[in-house]
């Protein structure tokens, strides 16, 4: 009765745990449960950590290449699973239970869909973007009630199964033409500016075919953005219901999906952080002093990052974390 029943009854109640992850129900016991479940697998030869080194190792040649001992004197190994963590995040391709860290095969289910998340929020902004650019070029002025509105039509949207870029653009430009028959609204304009041109069409397809690769400056910029405050609710204390967590408008109207995100990604990062924090803190200890502290240590420079991972399931397709200035 033994191990392997023993790991089969724990796999099962883990499994439980970590559905209730990102709704935000874990149950007290979960970390518990985890941390025994983790024990078992060592016992059975079933984690080795070799990927979550591999993993760990881009994460400090990428945020820490110059003073990796740093990392060890002060202790910060949480600072590179947070990085690692939010790397992961920005990833353009679903996380696969065959590739991810092994710290984190129990939560791969959570990630993806924290993957797409990010992705459908920014691609939001992105849209959101477009609409108050191309409005302002026909000297038409929105309010703020009217850029959320588009953006629930858009979070709806994006949420339903199957949904492709031709139906975003869709609706992106009926937004548009509801914006132009609208002659309160319009503070200076001819005749000719009241209905969207052919031009005009060509332009907002050009702009959304454009906006919806992930490898696109600006989609990488807005989503440089959000990760920047997402990354805030993996710290303490994380950001106060009642802090504003962007200055500018294209990025204040996604500010709701925003923290609801970053207390999911934080839920989830505390609670892999406690059942894997002794783990973490003796890889990346025997990294980093493998590591010189003013050069580069060859042996992390020539480590692979992790095999390349499947397509994301979502429609948005993509790294630097700055302010939340508009990009």
């Amino acid at each position: 009765v033994s191990t392997q029943s023993t790991w089969g009854q724990l796999k099962d109640e883990v499994d439980s745990c970590r559905r209730q992850i990102v709704a935000g129900r874990l149950k007290p016991q979960a970390v518990a449960i985890q941390q025994q479940y983790v024990s078992t697998a060592l016992a059975l030869g079933r984690f080795r950590f070799l990927r979550t080194r591999r993993w760990l190792e881009c994460a400090i040649q990428q945020h820490y290449p110059t003073h990796p001992r740093w990392l060890a004197s002060k202790r910060q190994f949480s600072d590179v699973v947070r990085e690692a963590l939010l790397d992961l995040l920005q990833t353009p391709i679903a996380v696969n239970p065959m590739v991810v860290p092994e710290t984190l095969q129990l939560d791969v289910e959570n990630l993806v869909h924290l993957q797409n998340r990010l992705q459908h929020i920014t691609l939001v902004a992105c849209i959101v973007n477009i609409v108050a650019t191309l409005c302002a070029h026909k000297r038409v002025s929105l309010r703020p009630e009217e850029l959320s509105t588009i953006a629930a039509r858009l979070n709806r949207l994006l949420q339903e199964d199957d949904t492709k870029l031709p139906a975003i653009t869709d609706v992106v430009l009926g937004f548009l033409a509801e914006c132009l028959r609208a002659p309160s609204r319009v503070v200076a304009s001819s005749p000719a500016t009241l209905a969207l041109s052919p031009q005009d069409v060509d332009m907002v397809h050009a702009m959304m075919r454009k906006t919806a690769n992930t490898d696109d400056q600006v989609f990488a910029a807005f989503r440089s953005k959000i990760i920047a405050v997402v990354g805030l609710f993996c710290r303490e204390p994380p950001p106060a219901p009642s802090t504003p967590l962007f200055t500018t408008s294209n990025l204040q109207i996604v500010e709701v999906e925003v923290r609801t995100l970053g207390m999911h990604v934080g839920q989830l990062f505390r609670n892999n952080h406690a059942v894997f924090d002794e783990y973490y803190s003796n890889i990346v200890l025997g990294i980093v002093l493998q590591c010189g502290d003013e050069e580069e240590s060859p042996s992390l420079a020539s480590q692979p990052p992790s095999a390349a991972l499947p397509p994301l399931q979502s429609e948005a397709q993509g790294s630097t974390r700055d302010s939340d200035d508009e990009p």
